[in-house]
């Protein structure tokens, strides 16, 4: 994959950006260094309830509703953002083992990316792709990629089968890597039963960002993973 397909670090940069300009306007105000803006005082309100400024949620509408969780975030995914950066100048990225696509602060985007160039390396138009998901890479083909750092809500999971949830379970269980791979849409997904599961960017379930195919072996095993709520989450 071309290195331009991949997520830059752009939108760190002005994320952490527009958190340093907002702390420092702010600070030069305390400190009678400058005068106190429209904009500074709106943020500095924000942040006096422990709200995020508009300024910060404009660049990251899904990120921490917590100020000190927003900054915190912004920077464990720059740190990772560079890692990926790095592994893309080398090409090492895609055979560097799971990507964890929460280190991404819009992870649409590089799926995105990944269906342009399975598009073009395998000549089959965009339109005549769909999103195949497995936990045995293999069945995907060469342009499989593997996704990590998920977790699983309404039942448990092994990379094999569904199993349901006792009654002292937590509420969010990690599931192991999964296989992600854009298909031609004649072409079989890889489990001839399954369920067809959200993939949700955060725990609120406000944002769906795939669909995610899981095994089972019964109509009755898909009524009651439906009931219980069955869905998956990146980690915060």
């Amino acid at each position: 994959m071309q290195t331009s397909t991949y997520p830059t670090n752009e939108t760190h940069t002005q994320a952490a950006e527009t958190v340093g300009r907002t702390l420092n306007n702010i600070n030069k105000v305390l400190r009678g260094q400058a005068t106190l803006s429209s904009t500074v005082k709106a943020s500095g309100q924000q942040l006096l309830v422990d709200e995020v400024p508009s300024s910060w949620e404009a660049l990251w509408a899904e990120g921490p509703t917590a100020p000190s969780d927003f900054i915190r975030s912004v920077m464990r995914r720059g740190l990772a953002i560079e890692e990926w950066w790095a592994k893309v100048q080398t090409g090492r990225l895609l055979n560097s083992g799971p990507l964890d696509l929460s280190q991404l602060f819009h992870p649409g985007p590089f799926l995105n990316a990944l269906r342009q160039q399975t598009a073009r390396a395998t000549k089959v138009p965009l339109d005549h792709l769909k999103l195949g998901t497995c936990w045995d890479v293999g069945r995907l083909g060469q342009h499989a990629i593997q996704v990590g750092g998920l977790l699983v809500q309404g039942a448990t999971f092994d990379g094999t089968r569904l199993g349901p949830l006792a009654q002292d379970s937590p509420i969010s269980r990690a599931v192991p890597p999964m296989g992600l791979a854009w298909l031609h849409h004649e072409a079989p997904l890889p489990y001839a039963h399954h369920i067809s599961t959200p993939l949700y960017s955060t725990q609120d379930r406000a944002h769906v960002l795939i669909e995610v195919q899981l095994p089972i072996a019964s109509q009755e095993e898909e009524v009651a993973n439906t009931l219980a709520g069955l869905a998956l989450f990146m980690t915060a």
